[in-house]
Protein backbone atom coordinates (compact mmCIF):
# COMPACT_ATOMS: atom_id res chain seq x y z
CA UNK A 1 0.00 0.00 0.00
CA UNK A 2 2.87 2.28 0.57
CA UNK A 3 4.11 1.97 -2.79
CA UNK A 4 0.73 2.61 -4.69
CA UNK A 5 0.58 5.57 -2.04
CA UNK A 6 4.26 7.05 -2.73
CA UNK A 7 3.04 6.37 -6.74
CA UNK A 8 -0.41 8.19 -6.50
CA UNK A 9 1.50 11.25 -4.98
CA UNK A 10 4.02 11.47 -7.55
CA UNK A 11 1.75 11.43 -10.20
CA UNK A 12 -0.45 14.39 -8.52
CA UNK A 13 2.97 16.56 -8.40
CA UNK A 14 4.15 15.60 -11.41
CA UNK A 15 0.48 15.73 -13.61
CA UNK A 16 -1.72 17.85 -11.79
CA UNK A 17 0.43 20.56 -11.44
CA UNK A 18 1.13 22.08 -14.61
CA UNK A 19 4.27 20.02 -16.07
CA UNK A 20 4.65 20.38 -19.34
CA UNK A 21 7.85 18.40 -19.74
CA UNK A 22 5.64 15.25 -17.97
CA UNK A 23 2.55 16.13 -20.25
CA UNK A 24 4.74 16.21 -23.40
CA UNK A 25 7.66 13.09 -22.90
CA UNK A 26 5.29 11.23 -20.57
CA UNK A 27 6.23 10.25 -16.75
CA UNK A 28 9.05 7.58 -16.06
CA UNK A 29 8.68 5.67 -13.30
CA UNK A 30 11.86 3.44 -11.73
CA UNK A 31 11.35 1.09 -8.98
CA UNK A 32 13.65 -0.97 -7.44
CA UNK A 33 12.55 -4.07 -6.21
CA UNK A 34 16.12 -5.76 -4.79
CA UNK A 35 14.60 -5.65 -1.39
CA UNK A 36 11.48 -7.12 -2.30
CA UNK A 37 11.46 -11.12 -0.77
CA UNK A 38 9.12 -14.12 -1.20
CA UNK A 39 7.23 -13.26 1.72
CA UNK A 40 5.92 -10.25 0.64
CA UNK A 41 5.42 -11.24 -2.60
CA UNK A 42 3.02 -13.95 -1.45
CA UNK A 43 1.52 -11.55 0.33
CA UNK A 44 0.43 -9.39 -2.73
CA UNK A 45 -0.79 -12.77 -4.16
CA UNK A 46 -3.32 -12.69 -1.65
CA UNK A 47 -6.85 -12.21 -2.66
CA UNK A 48 -8.04 -9.43 -1.06
CA UNK A 49 -4.55 -7.62 -1.81
CA UNK A 50 -4.89 -8.46 -5.64
CA UNK A 51 -8.28 -6.96 -5.40
CA UNK A 52 -6.82 -3.67 -3.83
CA UNK A 53 -3.95 -4.07 -6.61
CA UNK A 54 -6.47 -4.32 -9.62
CA UNK A 55 -8.22 -0.90 -7.87
CA UNK A 56 -4.97 0.75 -7.67
CA UNK A 57 -4.01 -0.38 -11.86
CA UNK A 58 -7.88 1.04 -12.39
CA UNK A 59 -7.08 3.99 -10.96
CA UNK A 60 -3.54 4.63 -11.73
CA UNK A 61 -4.59 4.27 -15.62
CA UNK A 62 -8.04 5.89 -15.27
CA UNK A 63 -8.34 8.61 -13.05
CA UNK A 64 -5.50 10.99 -14.08
CA UNK A 65 -4.33 12.67 -17.70
CA UNK A 66 -1.17 10.52 -17.72
CA UNK A 67 1.25 9.49 -20.43
CA UNK A 68 3.17 6.92 -19.06
CA UNK A 69 7.13 6.67 -20.70
CA UNK A 70 9.61 4.08 -19.72
CA UNK A 71 8.51 1.93 -16.40
CA UNK A 72 11.65 -0.01 -15.17
CA UNK A 73 11.99 -2.55 -12.71
CA UNK A 74 15.11 -3.19 -11.40
CA UNK A 75 16.39 -6.59 -9.67
CA UNK A 76 12.86 -7.84 -9.29
CA UNK A 77 13.46 -11.55 -7.51
CA UNK A 78 12.14 -14.71 -9.62
CA UNK A 79 9.09 -14.89 -7.38
CA UNK A 80 7.99 -11.62 -8.41
CA UNK A 81 7.18 -13.25 -12.27
CA UNK A 82 3.70 -14.54 -10.78
CA UNK A 83 2.90 -11.59 -9.63
CA UNK A 84 3.72 -9.62 -12.76
CA UNK A 85 1.47 -12.18 -15.08
CA UNK A 86 -1.44 -11.24 -12.64
CA UNK A 87 -0.77 -7.65 -12.55
CA UNK A 88 0.00 -7.26 -16.50
CA UNK A 89 -2.97 -8.68 -17.34
CA UNK A 90 -5.12 -5.78 -15.17
CA UNK A 91 -3.16 -3.27 -17.15
CA UNK A 92 -3.38 -1.65 -20.65
CA UNK A 93 -1.35 -3.76 -23.46
CA UNK A 94 0.49 -0.07 -24.63
CA UNK A 95 1.65 0.12 -20.88
CA UNK A 96 3.11 -3.38 -20.46
CA UNK A 97 5.06 -2.69 -23.41
CA UNK A 98 6.77 0.13 -21.56
CA UNK A 99 7.65 -2.07 -18.55
CA UNK A 100 11.17 -2.92 -18.71
CA UNK A 101 13.76 -5.13 -16.43
CA UNK A 102 16.96 -4.39 -15.01
CA UNK A 103 19.10 -5.97 -13.06
CA UNK A 104 22.39 -5.14 -11.64
CA UNK A 105 25.04 -4.41 -12.05
CA UNK A 106 24.36 -3.30 -15.95
CA UNK A 107 21.10 -1.47 -14.68
CA UNK A 108 22.41 1.31 -14.81
CA UNK A 109 24.21 1.55 -18.29
CA UNK A 110 20.62 0.30 -19.88
CA UNK A 111 18.50 2.56 -18.08
CA UNK A 112 20.56 5.79 -19.20
CA UNK A 113 20.35 4.08 -22.76
CA UNK A 114 16.85 3.49 -22.67
CA UNK A 115 15.92 6.71 -21.46
CA UNK A 116 18.57 8.27 -23.61
CA UNK A 117 20.81 10.38 -21.59
CA UNK A 118 25.00 9.18 -21.35
CA UNK A 119 25.63 7.54 -18.15
CA UNK A 120 28.39 8.54 -16.42
CA UNK A 121 30.45 6.35 -13.49
CA UNK A 122 31.05 8.55 -10.64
Amino acid sequence: MEVALAHVWLLHERVLRPDPQAQRCGVTFVQDLSGFGTDLIFELMRPSAMALQAKFVHFLTTCFPIKFGTLVVVDAPSAFWMLWRVVSALLPVEMVEKVHFLYRPTAAEELASLLGVKHTID
